[in-house]
Order: structure tokens, then C-alpha cells, then sequence
């Protein structure tokens, strides 16, 4: 995706401290950062903050990233999660504002990983960045960064950058991931391929694997690749947090939203309380994450799952077998190689 024309650089109109100056992009090759003033509550409008940002109109300012004088370190909180696991309702639930506020998937995060990916080394960029997006946005708040799931790759240098930051990982079955990516347009769907390989070859696996699993189980073979390879990323993020990551599984989150919820909220320590959090969590789980203006709640989202199921089950069969044939050989021994039984 092509950034937006930017003015002349000025660094003297960007203040740095100012969170509503915003890191919406990163030009690596020119050394550039790419800001966009922001009013906080662009940030609750915008379903992702890419290039679906609700902001009429953008007045991109380009400042290199030498001139910058960054702020102190903030302590952020992350939510890393492996798509398609409700990481957006969640993200929605807890952003109180004006206590905190959530950044979802920031477009300067996907930056970053595709670099990675392309084998750039992004070592220099990560402390900048991360210093930008966690900057609180109002006295006394906290920051929530939400990365997007192919950021999983530069998950552990995030973590390592702000090194008092708690986090939550978010994750789903394999039946449960196959049955939301059925529920994409037909576009989505067949960018499962490209997806897979390229999480695959940031987690290492063999260039041949995602079409050795398509082999054997179809289309929900990829699809199955691109989840088991992202759990091998999650593994990573895991093992590199530690204690500071919380693993939370998305039927456990919508099992009971309000308790989940404010269990996560004190786990990052974030500055509401479990109340508070709650209450939210109520009004958030009866619309849809990613079109709040539609009614939708759990139940609904059961019921669209049973008649896919219904229709679908031999092809969930298929990829959970593979799945679960190839989990021990490319997953450590822990709870993320518990959850693929």
C-alpha cells in the first residue's frame, strides 16, 4: 500500500511528546517517520488505524527519524493475539477512555514485519516506535497497543523495548479459526496461501510446508498452515514475556466477557477498575466489533457457527488431522500445543 503524498518534512511542527501526533507510517528507506494529527476520538471510530483510519482528512507530516527527540519511555500495555479470535471486541471492551485508549493495529506495527519479513533488520526502528505508540494520550492513562497478528514476528523485540509493559495473548482453536476465515469473501479467502507461506517463513518452517498441508487438506489445509504457523510465532511471544503474558483463549473470553475482561484489565494494570471494565464489556458484547452499529452478540455468532460447521465438517476434520500431525513437530511442549487437541 502506497503512503499519501506528504508535505515538506518539519520537524519543528511535530511534537513528539504529543501523542495526537501520531507514527501512522514509517518510510525505512528514507529513514522517515509519517504523522498524522489525530483527535482521541479517531482512534474509538477507526476500526484499524491503516489505511481504514476515520480520518477525513490527512495532512501527513514527514520528520526523519534522527531529528526526532523522542519522550521518555511510557509503559505500554500489548494485546498480541493469531487473528480471527475476537482481539477486536476485545480491544473495543477496553478501551475506557479517557483512562485508556487502544491503538488498533497501528500501520506503522505492519510496517515493521513486513521489513522483518523482507529481512531488513528493524532493530533500530522498535525502541522509536515503541516510544511513540506508548505515549499516554491524557493525563494519569494508559496506552493499549494492539499490534496486527503478522506482527507476532517482531513480537519479542516489542516486549524487550518496554520491559515493565504486561500483555495478553489472544489465540482460538483451529476449528474455530477455519470457521471465521469461511465466513471472508471469496478475495480474502484466497490470499490464505500467501498468508500462510509467508508466516510460515517468518516462523522458520520449510518453504514447502503450507503446500504440503493445502495437499493434503485443501483449502483448509492453508488455512490450517497459517494458523499453526502463527502459533509458532505465539509460542515465541510467550516464551519471551513470560509471566508477563497472559494466554487467554477467545471461547474462554466470550464464556463470561465481563469477568474476562476485567481479569485482563488488572493483569495489564490498567488504570480502571474491574467495574468499570465490565459494565463496558456488557454494552461492547451486544454489537459488532468491527461494525459497532450492528447488533451482534454471542449467541448470534454460535449460531452462525453451528450451520457452518454443519455444512462444512469434513473439511474441518481434515485440517484438524493435519493439524494435530503436525503440532509436536513445530510447537513447543505448552499450552499452545495443549490447545491444538
Amino acid at each position: 500500500m502506497s503512503a499519501p503524498h506528504a508535505p515538506p518534512s518539519s520537524a519543528a511542527t511535530v511534537d513528539p511528546a504529543d501523542a495526537r501526533w501520531f507514527p501512522f507510517d514509517l518510510d525505512l528507506a528514507k529513514d522517515h517517520v509519517r504523522f498524522l494529527h489525530v483527535a482521541p476520538a479517531v482512534l474509538d471510530a477507526s476500526v484499524f488505524l491503516d489505511h481504514r483510519i476515520a480520518l477525513a482528512e490527512r495532512r501527513p507530516v514527514d520528520v526523519a527519524r534522527d531529528a526526532l527527540t523522542l519522550p521518555p519511555p511510557a509503559t505500554p500495555a500489548w494485546l498480541f493475539h493469531t487473528s480471527f479470535c475476537c482481539s477486536t471486541l476485545l480491544a473495543r471492551v477496553l478501551h475506557v477512555a479517557p483512562a485508556v485508549e487502544v491503538l488498533r493495529e497501528p500501520f506503522a506495527l505492519r510496517r515493521l514485519a513486513d521489513a522483518a519479513n523482507a529481512g531488513v533488520d528493524v532493530a533500530p526502528w522498535i525502541d522509536p516506535v515503541v516510544r511513540l505508540l506508548a505515549r499516554p494520550w491524557h493525563a494519569g492513562a494508559t496506552t493499549v497497543v494492539k499490534p496486527t497478528h503478522v506482527a507476532l514476528n517482531i513480537g519479542p523485540a516489542l516486549l524487550a523495548a518496554a520491559p515493565a509493559a504486561q500483555a495478553v495473548l489472544l489465540h482460538a482453536h483451529l476449528s474455530d479459526f477455519v470457521v471465521s476465515n469461511l465466513k471472508k469473501p471469496d478475495d480474502t479467502k484466497d490470499k490464505v496461501g500467501r498468508l500462510a507461506a509467508r508466516l510460515a517463513a517468518d516462523a522458520g518452517l520449510p518453504a514447502e510446508w503450507p503446500a504440503q498441508a493445502g495437499a493434503r487438506a485443501g483449502w483448509a489445509g492453508l488455512v490450517a498452515a497459517q494458523w499453526l504457523a502463527t502459533l509458532v510465532l505465539a509460542a515465541r511471544v510467550l516464551d519471551a514475556g513470560g509471566s508477563r503474558v497472559l494466554l487467554l483463549r477467545d471461547a474462554e473470553l466470550l464464556a463470561d466477557l465481563p469477568g474476562q475482561a476485567a481479569r485482563v484489565a488488572g493483569h495489564l494494570a490498567l488504570p480502571v477498575d474491574a467495574a468499570q471494565v465490565a459494565a463496558h464489556a456488557t454494552t461492547e458484547g451486544a454489537r459488532h466489533a468491527k461494525a459497532p452499529e450492528v447488533a451482534y452478540d454471542a449467541a448470534l455468532r454460535d449460531r452462525e457457527s453451528a450451520m457452518l460447521r454443519a455444512r462444512f465438517q469434513p473439511l474441518l476434520d481434515a485440517a484438524l488431522d493435519w493439524a494435530r500431525e503436525e503440532a509436536p513437530r513445530v510447537l513447543p511442549v505448552g499450552p499452545l500445543l495443549d490447545a491444538v487437541a
